[in-house]
């Protein structure tokens, strides 16, 4: 009995099976080229921190608009009790943010840290600071007061395993003398 297939389609040649060979977006591209050209010697690109001409030009027109459209949006939330216009304001409403408005103790050692902390306290129950700003602060001094503290315990550690020579702080004479 011959091989009869059961569907009416004939059988596809095994070349049509395969995947045709997609064509690379950049055929003078490899995997250990760069794409594009590289910069000339000398030239170190781009400055870090420029920004896009665009951008600025952008931030130049709100600048100069900002206030107007603010206002509209502003007028806009309140007439229709918009939740996306409040929300949006909300979230750009400006935080007021200050330096710390006392001078720091120099900080060295652990007890320091501890002792800038306590500063912080005083200084956020008087209402000198806000408390967001004390917040601030203290994770700052809880991350000089973990490297202070590592930085303590490995001298500590290293004078631990020093080797004592019991007689260091005599001379050579007497030495031979206490033989």
């Amino acid at each position: 009995m011959p091989n009869v297939s059961h569907s009416a389609r004939p059988p596809r040649p095994a070349a049509a099976l395969r995947p045709a060979a997609t064509p690379r977006r950049f055929p003078n591209q490899t995997r250990d080229t760069p794409r594009g050209r590289p910069f000339q010697p000398g030239n170190p690109g781009r400055p870090a921190g420029s920004r896009n001409k665009a951008t600025v030009l952008v931030e130049r027109i709100l600048e100069e608009e900002s206030e107007e459209l603010v206002r509209a949006l502003i007028a806009h939330a309140k007439k229709t009790a918009n939740p996306t216009a409040v929300r949006f304001l909300a979230e750009r409403m400006p935080r007021r943010s200050r330096t710390a408005p006392f001078e720091w103790p120099k900080i060295e050692t652990s007890h320091d840290v501890v002792a800038a902390m306590k500063l912080v306290s005083a200084r956020i129950a008087s209402g000198d600071i806000e408390p967001a700003q004390g917040v601030a602060l203290t994770k700052v001094l809880d991350r000089q007061f973990g490297v202070l503290r590592s930085e303590e315990y490995r001298a500590e550690r290293a004078k631990e395993q020093r080797p004592k020579r019991p007689f260091s702080h005599l001379s050579y004479e007497d030495l031979l003398a206490r033989l």
